[in-house]
């Protein structure tokens, strides 16, 4: 795939994943783990990988400490 843009106005994790992974046709495993107590609004662009890389990264509080941040 070649760049994507996303734009994210007031939805779930789990949601924004769920979308993405329809209309892009791949499987997610484990999405029930998801951090689902805040809303996203954002927009975001790149590649589906480096997307999905940074919404779960802005979501998951555990990755930024585990990195020493």
């Amino acid at each position: 795939l070649k760049n994507i843009a996303v734009t994210i106005d007031g939805a779930t994790l789990t949601n924004v994943v769920q979308d993405l992974s329809q209309k892009y046709g791949f499987e997610v495993e484990g999405i029930e783990k998801l951090n689902n107590a805040d809303t996203l609004s954002a927009s975001v662009s790149g590649s589906l990988g480096s997307v999905l890389e940074g919404l779960l990264r802005s979501c998951n509080p555990l990755s930024d400490k585990s990195r020493g941040r």
